[in-house]
């Protein structure tokens, strides 16, 4: 009898190889194989081989089975599981860091988190908006030695991302806003000085699509996926895209305060993204697993199963810590800005006040009316009002 075995071969991958009983193979552990969601057989050796992210997806599928397992293997299984269960304790400080090698000091929360999340290539930032997820990551990407980085966030976090850059880090931030051919000269000049000082380049989730085949052409160390929910949709072309991008690139971060917005499919998305050997490549097969199916053509949900098991595997590569277990958080800084219109500013307001002023004429007491009317200045002041075709009218 010749049990199966499993191992880390020389270039970075594992191998399975299955046994055989009584010169028959062992069926049954050919079909937990098959299952895994990246495999490829080599029929000269006849071994089956998977990338090492999809070890995790290995351990659970053959933990209970009779086998012959690499030691450096069970030993790192061995190491992950006794992470998962001190980090929020507090683990000892990780060898790559030192508060020497940081901008900013780190709170308690943040330190924790650093020192748990330096022991993976891909990690998930669940921490409660707040708490400082983008410090969080940029010290992270700090002791990892980045060169060149993207940070994929909401359009109206661009530059926000790019001050606090500025305040934690060394890291030359590039914000890819403006023309295509301006996005283009920004990127050329980011990779250009790459090799001279780190860089982060920032881009919106929408830049994404239309600027794929540009992106795809960069050798990048380290993504970003701020507010990590906008690809939770396994058919959009954002998704697709990111995961397309994320597979050649060795450092990866999802962050979220809310990764579950509407249900617990949301998960697949984002963690494929991540890293695809934890819930599977195969959306179809996730769904059997955790949902129950029926109504119209059997595409309704009607009930979700397994959820402690999905909780398992997403604690086991995320951190997730709350403002109220935060005490050593700062108190809130408010920073108003005071602009001053210029001229032609000054004159379409006051033309616009005055029309709204006419058109109320006698029905000033009428307060529901007059804040309906009113709503015109804020528009004005926003960037735009509507017009009596019902269209959009930038100033």
């Amino acid at each position: 009898m010749e049990k199966t075995k499993i191992w880390l071969q020389v270039n970075g991958t594992i191998g399975i190889k299955i046994g055989r009983e009584e010169q028959e193979l062992n069926w049954a552990h050919k079909a937990l194989v098959e299952k895994l969601s990246i495999r490829r057989f080599n029929r000269h050796n006849n071994v089956w081989t998977c990338p090492f992210e999809v070890f995790p997806e290995i351990w659970r599928s053959f933990l209970h089975q009779d086998l012959d397992w690499d030691e450096k293997l069970v030993e790192r299984q061995g190491t992950l599981n006794q992470l998962n269960k001190n980090k929020y304790n507090g683990l000892p400080p990780h060898p790559q860091y030192s508060l020497e090698d940081l901008k900013t000091v780190p709170l308690i929360h943040q330190e924790k988190w650093l020192n748990y999340a330096l022991n993976f290539k891909t990690i998930v930032n669940l921490c409660e908006q707040g708490t400082g997820k983008s410090k969080m990551a940029l010290d992270y990407l700090t002791l990892k030695s980045i060169s060149l980085g993207l940070i994929v966030c909401r359009n109206s976090n661009c530059y926000k991302w790019a001050q606090e850059i500025e305040k934690h880090s060394d890291f030359k931030a590039v914000v890819l806003k403006g023309t295509r051919m301006e996005r283009q000269s920004k990127l050329g000049w980011a990779i250009g000085i790459s090799g001279r000082h780190p860089v982060l380049l920032i881009i919106n989730y929408e830049y994404i699509v239309p600027f794929l085949k540009v992106l795809a052409k960069i050798k990048w160390d380290a993504f970003v996926l701020d507010e990590c929910t906008a690809i939770k949709s396994t058919r959009s072309k954002r998704h697709k895209a990111l995961v397309k991008l994320g597979e050649s690139v060795k450092y990866r971060m999802i962050m979220s305060g809310t990764p579950l917005v509407n249900n617990p499919m949301d998960a697949y998305g984002q963690l494929r993204f991540m890293n695809p050997g934890i819930l599977g490549k195969n959306f179809s097969s996730f769904q059997n697993r955790y949902c129950v199916m029926g109504g119209f053509g059997g595409y309704q949900v009607e009930e979700y199963i397994n959820l402690d098991e999905l909780s398992d595997k997403m604690d086991s590569y995320s951190f997730r810590v709350l403002k109220s277990e935060c005490l050593d958080l700062p108190p809130k800084t408010f920073h108003p800005l005071v602009l001053d219109p210029d001229a032609e500013f000054k004159k379409g307001y006051k033309n616009i006040v005055e029309s709204v002023l006419l058109e109320l004429g006698d029905t000033m007491k009428d307060n529901s009316l007059a804040i309906v009317k009113m709503q015109r200045c804020m528009q004005y002041c926003d960037g735009f009002m509507y017009n009596e075709s019902a269209t959009m009218d930038y100033s």
